[in-house]
């Protein structure tokens, strides 16, 4: 009778080791998918900013100027750069890209994590 009850105290706790790593699995799973989605959600708000203040600059014309700046990281502890090419703006981090599409296709200088300036020389977009 006691040797009964060991194996189905055994096989009761077998189940529930069973239970509590899948358990655990999905949590983590969830957790992963939670913080990618808010990297990008941070990787359009500054690609959004960004292309707000190119696209502003090309339609103000020559003269305009403006500071603005930008997060250290994205989404607090994640390293990234601004690129622009090819009439978009491309925010990259790890192996992730984000891009967004701009008016200008004469674009100078580089978009830096800080405080950025942008100009419109003679309807050149230039950032210093």
């Amino acid at each position: 009778m006691k040797a009964q009850i060991s194996m189905e105290f055994i096989t009761f706790l077998g189940i529930m080791l069973i239970f509590l790593v899948l358990a655990s699995y999905a949590a983590i799973t969830s957790s992963r998918d939670i913080a990618t989605e808010n990297e990008i959600k941070e990787a359009r708000r500054i690609a959004s900013l960004v292309v707000e203040e190119i696209n502003l600059a090309v339609e103000v014309g020559d003269g305009y100027k403006h500071r603005f700046s930008l997060p250290p990281l994205l989404y607090g502890n994640l390293n990234y750069t601004v690129n622009l090419s090819q009439r978009l703006v491309r925010v990259e981090w790890r192996d992730r890209v984000y891009s967004l599409p701009v008016l200008a296709h004469n674009i100078t200088g580089p978009v830096r994590n800080g405080i950025n300036i942008i100009k419109n020389v003679n309807g050149a977009i230039v950032f210093e």
